[in-house]
């Protein structure tokens, strides 16, 4: 009876374990599948939890530190941007969710445009654990709105130069007339 129960634990254990390893591969999956998206979470020391591969890359790219789990995000960012940092990861410490649009200019003097999304990360018991960030490169959607603004503001241009030009077409033809009348 007690082998049968032992047979029967470690048969749920196995289970469990390989319902764990399936929703791991899922989620790993889920993270790491699009190819514009970098994702990390922070705990409230500002060390790095996790992150998917592309803001892995991205990092090291960037700065040139291949970053590992437990370092220091302040230890990986440039000086210059670790007030603004520390402000939005602060925001979402304090329990605080939002978004906003970054431009970033990279050393060569191209513009960069990030979607943000910082979120906290909370336990079972609603207590503030560290913070997620969610980043969408949009570089490609808002050069294409900066375009459409463009060729808006030709149409615009156009349009009011054929008006101008029509209105003086006009005011040629009645002065024209007026001046044949005036003849008679």
């Amino acid at each position: 009876e007690l082998e049968a129960l032992i047979q029967e634990q470690s048969q749920e254990l196995f289970d469990s374990k390989e319902q764990f390893r399936k929703n791991s591969e899922l989620l790993t999956s889920v993270l790491e599948s699009p190819q514009n998206i970098m994702i990390f979470s922070l705990d409230r020391f500002y060390n790095y939890i996790a992150f998917n591969e592309n803001y892995y890359e991205l990092t090291e790219e960037l700065f040139g530190i291949p970053i590992r789990e437990g370092m220091n995000i302040f230890d990986v960012v440039p000086k210059k941007n670790r007030a603004f940092l520390m402000v939005n990861y602060n925001r979402a410490l304090n329990g605080e969710s939002f978004d906003f649009m970054q431009e970033i200019v990279d050393q060569d003097l191209v513009s960069h445009y990030w979607q943000n999304w910082f979120s906290p990360i909370k336990d079972s018991n609603g207590s503030i654990i560290g913070l997620t960030v969610f980043s969408i490169d949009i570089t490609q959607r808002i050069e294409a709105e900066k375009e459409l603004e463009r060729n808006e503001s030709r149409l615009r241009a156009l349009i009011s130069d054929r008006k101008s030009t029509r209105l003086n077409s006009s005011h040629q033809i009645i002065s024209y007339a007026v001046f044949c009348l005036k003849k008679k």
